[in-house]
C-alpha cells in the first residue's frame, strides 16, 4: 500500500509539471522586412533588413514587365533571380541592369513561345524596373512549420498562406524598347504563318498536290528539299484535320526548286527557323 501511495504522488507531481509547461510550437516573428536599395548608373544595389532568422529561404527577383498585343495581362523578363538564404541578402547585392541582355532574353522567349504555337507581338514595355522579395511557404527551417503556420508578425501577410512580400519600383526607361511585331513567325509546324520563310532541319518531301487525281503519278513527281533548304508559305489548307502548305522552295544556296505542297506531319520533329520576308 505504501508503494502505491508513492507512485500516485509521483504521477500527480508529473501531471502538475506538464500542466505548467507550454507545449505549443515556438513562433517565428517577423515585424520588419525592409528593402534597402540604391539605383545609380544602371546598377541596382540592395540588401534586406529584417528580424527573420539567417537561414530563412527568400526568393528575390529584379524584372521589367511588358504587355503582349491583344492581351491586357502583364508579363515580365528577369534581370536577376535568386532563391537563397536570408544571410546572403542581408549583405549588399549588386545587379547590373543590362537592357541589351533583357531584350535578348525577351527574343528567346518569343522564339520559345512561337515553337509552341503561341508567338506574340510586344505592345508595350514598362519604363520601370521592379525589385521583389518573398518569403515562400516552403522553408528548410522546420521551425516555420508546415506552410509557415508558425510565422507571425507585423510584416506577415495572411492571404491564404503566411508569407512576407515586399516590392520596390524604380524608374529606368529603356532606349529603343522592342515594341512591335515579333522578330520570328509562328514556329509550330501545325500553324505556320503565310508569307513567312522557314529553314528546314531535315530532308522534306515536296508534293505536287495535297489531293492528286493520280496518286501513283504524284509519287513519281515528288521532289525533296534537303536539310537547310528554305520554304516560303504561300497559302495553307486544312484537309481532313491535317494542315497542308503551298510553298515556294529553294536549296540552302538559294537555287529555286519550285512550288508544291508540304504536309505538316512531315515538319513534326523539325527545328524550324523562321523569318518574315
Amino acid at each position: 500500500m505504501k508503494v502505491f501511495f508513492i507512485l500516485t504522488g509521483i504521477l500527480v507531481a508529473l501531471s502538475v509539471a506538464f500542466v505548467g509547461c507550454d507545449l505549443s510550437p515556438k513562433k517565428i516573428v517577423c515585424d520588419q522586412f525592409d528593402l534597402r536599395t540604391e539605383l545609380k548608373d544602371g546598377v541596382l544595389k540592395f540588401r534586406i533588413d529584417t528580424d527573420l532568422p539567417d537561414d530563412t529561404t527568400v526568393i528575390v527577383g529584379v524584372s521589367r514587365s511588358y504587355k503582349e498585343k491583344g492581351d491586357s495581362e502583364l508579363y515580365s523578363v528577369d534581370y536577376y533571380s535568386s532563391k537563397n538564404s536570408l544571410l546572403k541578402f542581408k549583405n549588399e547585392q549588386i545587379v547590373p541592369l543590362n537592357n541589351e541582355r533583357w531584350k535578348r532574353l525577351l527574343r528567346e522567349k518569343q522564339v520559345e513561345m512561337s515553337r509552341l504555337g503561341y508567338g506574340f507581338d510586344v505592345a508595350s514595355v514598362s519604363n520601370k524596373v521592379e525589385l521583389s522579395a518573398v518569403v515562400p511557404i516552403r522553408q528548410r527551417n522546420p521551425g516555420f512549420g508546415e506552410d509557415n503556420v508558425n510565422l507571425v508578425g507585423k510584416a506577415v501577410t495572411h492571404r491564404g498562406f503566411r508569407t512576407v512580400n515586399r516590392k520596390v519600383m524604380f524608374k529606368f526607361p529603356m532606349k529603343e524598347p522592342p515594341v512591335g511585331r515579333s522578330p520570328v513567325p509562328n514556329l509550330n509546324p501545325m500553324d505556320l504563318d503565310v508569307g513567312a520563310v522557314y529553314t528546314l532541319s531535315k530532308k522534306t518531301p515536296l508534293m505536287p498536290h495535297y489531293n492528286p487525281g493520280n496518286p501513283a503519278l504524284a509519287m513519281r513527281q515528288v521532289r525533296y528539299i534537303q536539310r537547310e533548304g528554305q520554304i516560303k508559305i504561300l497559302k495553307k489548307k486544312n484537309v481532313n484535320g491535317t494542315m497542308w502548305y503551298r510553298v515556294s522552295a529553294k536549296t540552302n544556296n538559294g537555287t529555286r526548286i519550285g512550288n508544291g505542297w508540304i504536309n505538316s506531319i512531315a515538319l513534326l520533329g523539325q527545328k524550324l527557323n523562321g523569318k518574315y520576308n
